[in-house]
């Protein structure tokens, strides 16, 4: 069986060039993960404990976790069917909640939901923004834009083949306050290295990674190891700092790593018939292809291989899950939109398996697209 991996399984580091950038950026914190470089960035602008913090409720469970095992409290707010958040609704919520802070992802290097005006209106009545590029770090490199925000956050690891990946960068700052470092155990680069190689030998046997089975005993494992309890200080991984710089550089690795995701996004986007339309924004690199589809056609391309998903699958906020009649767009997406792999690893030996697969799925009703 061919496996269309839904992420590369090659490390960044084999053709590790000297990095462009200065080995020291005042503005920059690494950690294990984005969303304790979220946590870190609510303390250090000075959000306590108790304070809200409005999210979209199109996100998953798992990044708020640090944020409520913290004392912090949340506020969902829904989209546009067009991705954006509706100004006025926003401003309103803020109030009501008494949110100090606003996050506003950029999903999956495609929807932008933060505009000028939105950071203008917050930048006016005190409120924070910060930019959530956890799925696409790659189009916060190439963007041309002005940042419409206070700070925002990377997860490298969900774009490239490394353990950690959590990056916190404040804007107009040059002196950003580092807490407490520590060096990676090496226990733990035996271990991911170890679950990485046995995936990459288990994919070439042609062992289905995506199969139900599999599926159910990663989805335990996930939720098993979600941390339950505050982080009393947050470490930053300054050990992988000189790595992060390298992964940072525009101009090297992350170059061919955007462009190859480019051209996979492109075929896609001729081959496949139920696309979700997608607005060009200048420098976006997409992290993923999206399809309008149901939850049969997902189990259809995971019992075949290929490496979909339904975001955020499992992984919805209760708070989201038990008044979700409140969100009527974040429903429609979580249960309408697969996301197909565009990964530098994919080949077009993949992609033509993708296209045959949805083309040839039977269910007419997950064949028609929408009008949204």
């Amino acid at each position: 069986m061919l496996i269309v991996p839904a992420k590369p399984f090659d490390s960044p580091y084999c053709d590790k060039e000297a990095s462009a950038l200065p080995l020291r950026q005042k503005n920059i914190a690494s950690f294990e993960s984005g969303r304790y470089a979220l946590k870190f960035l609510l303390e250090y602008f000075g959000v306590m404990p108790g304070e809200k913090v409005l999210i979209p409720a199109y996100i998953c469970a798992s990044s708020l976790e640090p944020l409520l095992a913290s004392g912090y409290k949340i506020a969902f707010i829904d989209l546009n069917y067009d991705w954006s958040i509706n100004e006025n609704d926003l401003l309103a919520v803020l109030k009501s909640e008494a949110c100090s802070v606003v996050v506003l992802p950029v999903y999956f290097g495609l929807f932008d939901t933060c505009s000028d005006m939105i950071y203008q209106k917050c930048k006016s009545i005190g409120v924070k923004v910060i930019k959530d590029y956890a799925h696409s770090y790659l189009s916060y490199l190439y963007r041309t834009d002005e940042e419409n925000c206070d700070a925002l956050i990377l997860s490298i690891r969900k774009s490239v083949n490394v353990l950690h990946g959590g990056v916190a960068i404040v804007n107009n700052t040059h002196s950003l306050y580092f807490p407490g470092c520590r060096k990676r155990a090496a226990i733990e680069y035996i271990k991911y290295n170890i679950a990485k190689a046995a995936e990459k030998y288990a994919c070439r046997l042609g062992v289905n990674l995506y199969s139900p089975f599999l599926t159910k005993i990663k989805t335990r494992l996930l939720k098993k190891g979600e941390p339950k309890t505050p982080m009393n200080e947050l470490e930053t991984m300054m050990v992988d700092f000189v790595d992060l710089l390298h992964l940072l550089d525009k101009n090297g690795y992350s170059a061919g790593v955007a462009a190859s995701r480019r051209v996979n996004f492109s075929k896609l986007r001729n081959l496949c018939h139920n696309k979700v339309d997608v607005k060009e924004i200048r420098g976006e690199v997409p992290q993923i292809f999206p399809i309008w589809g149901d939850a049969k056609l997902l189990e259809y391309f995971r019992e075949n291989g290929v490496g979909a998903t339904m975001w955020p699958s499992f992984d919805v906020p209760k708070q989201v899950l038990d008044n979700i009649q409140d969100f009527p767009v974040t429903s429609f997406f979580m249960n309408n939109i697969i996301c197909l792999p565009v990964h530098h690893g994919l080949q077009d030996k993949h992609l033509n398996k993708i296209h045959l697969l949805n083309s040839t799925y039977k269910n007419e009703d997950c064949r028609k697209t929408t009008d949204v």
